[in-house]
């Protein structure tokens, strides 16, 4: 290289070691003053990045707040119209009672909801208000009480304390939530403009749709939700210090009020919900607002001068039917400034602390450890013709990375066995995971690419990559779903272990967090199997079974109450009830058992039955509910005695055709950004097949995982 040898320790070697000291400092100096320059140059920009992220941050929060404030409503809207279409509610005199025991648990389930209405087109209308404990009816009905209102109020044990009239005042089919929902499609839910509710005088807006009924004429049910209830967390979210984020209507009103250290007491918001930004005093974020509007609403960020003070201001529509509200964000820029004042000094001052240890370390290393180092990062990082690209997961038994293969260059998951767990019993336990599931054909089952065991000795095999989240995360992002669409999820599971169970292999740990569901190949709410490190073979001889008889596997509050006791392991039956399981969570948002320890969970799962769905939860079809609680059941010979039978009883369920490919592709189009926004964090590893393995060994204390409802809890000890 220098173009001939020089011995150790020669002048030769020494000259080039203090030219190489000489250019080290000398670089040293001039990054120094390089950071230094940055920092003086572009502290502009870097608060108008923090102010940026501080925005973003806020403005998501915000709207997943709207979303979680509106869409449940929207989601009860559709229950009750299906149960009118259906002719579970009824205008006919007599009929009080009966409506009011269907739809009083509607509105317990949605405190920002204060009314609910039900009306048709000759004039009758049906009012459930919530009064303190108690309830309010008004009932209209002009063809057979004239111009007369009947009232009706009951108390909290649903006895009547008053009845009286009075005279009509107006005509409900004039009212703006009537006339929105007569003039729009059938189902189709419309929003009204904010306005100060008629019954209870609190600003707020309705929600409606019409819908055929069986009586004849065209029904409309509404909701009334409180708009104070938004501030309840808008005056909750500071971006920065003096920061604030506030929610507009169309017009231009303060939905939801900013953080401004008077809005302490409920009346005090109710006073200033509706007002304008100008009546409230927030003048920089008119002014922010107004060059927004003046640059077409399409500026992400917009700064504005107010009384000598610099803002930032962000602002992002979000639709609600065919209105339009507006999340505004402002933070002055003041916040940042002695942020990036500071931040200048302790970079600078470790960047020469940073520089001058590279100085002596890259001396007395650098020559040693490079070729060493780079042969170390390119074998860590390819495995045959796959090379790893990111850690995605990681668990007892192994670590998932995201990898793309040489010649095919498709996203691949990457399963390595952990390099402490070479022994003879672990590296069986996951040939034998590999060589199971491969065996599986089913579209709806986790599929293997490859296994195989590298030069330098690591075990792997590839599987595909998915796309998509669990169905915990599912339940955590929506709720409990409609029986339709848990009908439709189960039936692709059913489909998958159907088949495991025809060749002989017990999957033995379904659970939500096991089950990947997503978009794929142009269909929604497609669902892939995963995780079948602890699954068994009924079929294998007795000398490859390796697990042994004292210890129990599997998930509690998912295991059969026949394996917690140490029976009926080699039974399909133990899946059956694990989707029983699963589908009670999917359509009440909680598992059929909760305690908080697994032993707890794991006694009262064999000493008891589940809840009832209907009493933890909405209500929920008779035919779908007596069939996961007979799944549930702790007697084997009661539950389904095949994933086949399973399969066919939910598709005799009344629900069945409720929820198709078009509704599933079209919830995934609406819901899929937010629910797997672009840039994300790389997925947890129940969602690319990395099982959360548990193992409770009966004589010594394990640590399990114990989930809880919509989502797993970590393991405790037990």
């Amino acid at each position: 290289m220098f173009g001939r040898e020089s011995s150790p320790g020669g002048p030769h070697d020494t000259t080039l070691r203090h030219q190489l000291v000489r250019n080290l400092v000398l670089l040293t100096l001039l990054t120094a003053g390089a950071v230094a320059a940055v920092f003086l140059v572009g502290s502009y920009r870097a608060v108008e990045e923090l102010s940026e992220q501080a925005i973003a941050q806020a403005v998501t929060r915000a709207d997943a707040e709207l979303a979680r404030f509106f869409e449940p409503v929207a989601t009860q809207l559709d229950v009750v119209a299906d149960w009118g279409s259906s002719g579970d509610l009824s205008l006919e005199e007599g009929n009080l009672e009966a409506m009011n025991a269907r739809l009083v648990p509607v509105l317990r389930r949605l405190p920002q909801v204060t009314s609910l209405l039900y009306a048709d087109n000759q004039g009758r209308e049906y009012l459930l208000l919530e009064q303190g404990e108690g309830w309010v009816n008004r009932q209209v009905d002009r063809a057979r009480w004239g111009e007369q209102v009947r009232w009706t109020r009951w108390d909290a044990r649903a006895q009547v304390v008053e009845r009286w009239e009075e005279a009509l005042d107006y005509d409900t089919r004039k009212r703006p939530w009537y006339v929105g929902a007569m003039s729009a499609p059938p189902r189709q839910i419309q929003w009204t403009e904010p306005y100060t509710f008629y019954t209870t005088e609190e600003p707020g807006i309705t929600a409606s749709l019409r819908f055929a009924s069986p009586e004849g004429p065209a029904r409309v049910v509404a909701l009334d939700v409180r708009l104070t209830d938004i501030s309840a967390f808008t005056t909750g979210v500071r971006p920065t210090e003096h920061g604030f984020v506030a929610v507009l209507a169309g017009d231009e009103t303060v939905m939801g009020l900013p953080a401004r250290g008077r809005y302490e007491a409920p009346e005090a918001i109710r006073a200033d919900v509706l007002k304008s930004i100008d009546a409230l005093g927030l003048w920089p974020l008119g002014e922010a607002l107004r060059a927004w509007r003046d640059a077409g609403s399409r500026a992400e960020l917009v700064e504005v001068d107010t009384a000598g003070e610099r803002y930032w201001a962000g602002f992002r529509p979000v639709r609600l039917g065919p209105r339009e509200l507006t999340i505004a964000t402002v933070v002055p820029r003041s916040d940042f400034t002695a942020v990036i004042e500071r931040q200048r000094n302790i970079t600078l001052a470790l960047t020469l602390l940073a520089l001058g240890l590279a100085v002596l370390v890259g001396v007395r290393t650098s020559r040693s450890y490079r070729r060493r180092f780079e042969a170390m990062v390119d074998a860590a990082r390819r495995l045959g013709q796959y090379t790893l690209e990111q850690k995605i997961g990681e668990g007892g038994v192994g670590t998932v990375y995201r990898a793309h293969h040489a010649m095919l260059q498709r996203p691949t998951a990457v399963k390595l066995l952990r390099p402490e767990l070479y022994d003879r019993e672990s590296v069986r336990r996951f040939e034998r995971e590999v060589q199971l599931t491969c065996r599986l054909t089913h579209p709806n089952t986790i599929t293997i690419y490859d296994y195989g065991r590298t030069t330098e000795g690591v075990f792997y095999y590839a599987m595909e990559y998915l796309e998509g989240v669990t169905l915990a995360e599912l339940s955590t992002y929506a709720g409990p779903l409609d029986e339709g669409r848990v009908i439709f999820l189960l039936r692709q599971i059913c489909g998958a272990l159907q088949e495991a169970h025809e060749v002989g292999l017990i999957h033995r740990d379904i659970k939500p967090g096991n089950v990947v569901v997503g978009m794929r190949g142009g269909l929604g709410d497609f669902v892939k199997v995963l995780d079948f490190g602890l699954v068994k073979d009924i079929h294998a001889p007795k000398e490859v079974q390796l697990t042994g008889r004292d210890i129990l596997q599997g998930s509690p509050g998912f295991m059969a109450p026949e394996v917690i006791l140490g029976q009926g392991a080699d039974d399909v039956r133990v899946d059956v009830f694990a989707l029983g399981a699963v589908a009670y969570v999917l359509l009440t948002g909680r598992n059929p058992y909760e305690e908080d320890s697994p032993v707890k969970l794991m006694l009262k799962q064999v000493q008891d039955d589940p809840p009832p769905l209907s009493q933890v939860g909405r209500a929920i079809d008779a035919d779908l509910e007596a069939l996961v609680m007979r799944a549930l059941s702790r007697k084997v010979g009661e539950r389904p005695q095949t994933m086949a039978e399973f399969r066919q009883a939910l598709e005799r369920c009344g629900a069945a055709q409720a929820w198709d490919e078009h509704r599933a592709r079209r919830w995934w189009e609406e819901h899929g950004e937010r629910l797997m926004p672009a840039g994300a964090p790389a997925p947890e590893p129940e969602r690319q097949g990395l099982a959360l393995e548990v193992t409770l060994e009966m004589a010594t204390p394990r640590r399990i995982a114990a989930p809880g409802p919509g989502r797993a809890r970590e393991p405790e000890e037990v």
